[in-house]
């Protein structure tokens, strides 16, 4: 399934979501930040199911095995008994509780891409990237902190000419580990251009995400309602420690976003494209786009219903965009 995509042109590409589908440290409802140990924190979800617009619906399960760590992913098959009918990823951890190795699969058994962590002393330095059919690429990674306050750590990634032979590098700057900005820009190589926006974002009090502001394209405000719990431990298990830095590492192109799957959506109406974590830091009520200029004129407003069990954690969301149903999930623990 496409997560994102990228435009090429003979004299410009624009990275823009397209389609569908992926921890914050102070998720609500979880005090204790640890790997994918036993037992899981907060006992995650164990299936989930999801069906936008008019496709059929999806149903995963999930395995989670203890140190080293293991986490792996099946589509169920509602026709039958056993909810592990096909395998479709596996996530691998080190003894410390950082992602070493994810790899997808096809509905047949075959490999669909793998992705190869390469660390130092837990630290990553470097990402290799290995689409079915398509040329290995390996993305360089570097850390640096700020000289002064506040505090800021900057990440900066070379993707070398992973995307349509053009060089791209990129930097992205955190506080306490959350996401300020990331920053695009013009990238060429002979007569081809690709361009990625830069990014900034906003969170309130409570650290959850307010807006993201774009300097191309739309950008996002999101809002929430109290409670909810459950996701924020899948997100944190799937991405490992540093899963943070792995997320945004991963984001842009149809091979590797694929890395927080399934929760993450783009929410596509008209010619508006949002991008969301669904419930990464709490339970979303309402995500709207934010205009950008005579280009991007539009608002668009998707809603969300949500359900929780009797321990508060989400059982149910389904996202209405003017009062027509978009997308719905369900959540088994």
């Amino acid at each position: 399934m496409q997560m994102r995509s990228y435009r090429l042109l003979t004299t410009m590409i624009v990275a823009l979501p397209i389609l569908m589908l992926s921890c914050q440290k102070k998720d609500l409802g979880i005090d204790n930040p640890e790997p994918p140990v036993v037992p899981v924190p907060t006992d995650p979800p164990q299936s989930l199911s999801y069906k936008v617009s008019n496709d059929e619906s999806i149903n995963l399960s999930f395995k989670y095995t203890e140190l080293p760590g293991k986490v792996s992913v099946y589509y169920d098959d509602t026709a039958t008994e056993d909810k592990f009918d096909h395998l479709f990823a596996t996530y691998n951890f080190n003894s410390d509780g950082y992602l070493t190795g994810n790899t997808f699969y096809t509905i047949t058994g075959d490999v669909k891409s793998n992705i190869t962590v390469q660390r130092s002393n837990n630290t990553i330095k470097s990402i290799t990237v290995e689409p079915s059919n398509q040329q290995r690429s390996t993305f360089q990674v570097s850390f640096s902190d700020s000289a002064g306050a506040p505090d800021y750590t900057f990440m900066y990634v070379d993707y070398g000419n992973y995307f349509e032979n053009i060089p791209v590098a990129m930097r992205f700057v955190y506080n306490d580990d959350k996401l300020v900005s990331s920053s695009g820009g013009t990238f060429t190589s002979g007569d081809n251009t690709v361009f990625f926006p830069s990014l900034s974002y906003r969170y309130n009090g409570n650290n959850r995400l307010e807006s993201k502001v774009a300097d191309l394209y739309y950008g996002a405000d999101y809002s929430y309602e109290y409670g909810g719990k459950g996701l924020d431990s899948l997100f944190r298990i799937l991405g490992g420690k540093d899963w943070h830095y792995m997320e945004n590492i991963l984001n842009y192109d149809e091979n590797t976003s694929i890395f927080f799957y399934p929760l993450y959506i783009t929410l596509s109406k008209n010619s508006v494209d949002i991008d969301i974590y669904m419930h990464r830091y709490g339970s979303l009520l309402e995500v709207s786009s934010i205009p950008n200029g005579e280009d991007y004129p539009e608002i668009e407003r998707f809603n969300f219903l949500n359900s929780f069990d009797d321990n508060n954690k989400i059982t149910q969301t389904t996202i209405f965009n003017n009062g027509d149903e978009y997308a719905s999930y369900q959540f088994q623990y």
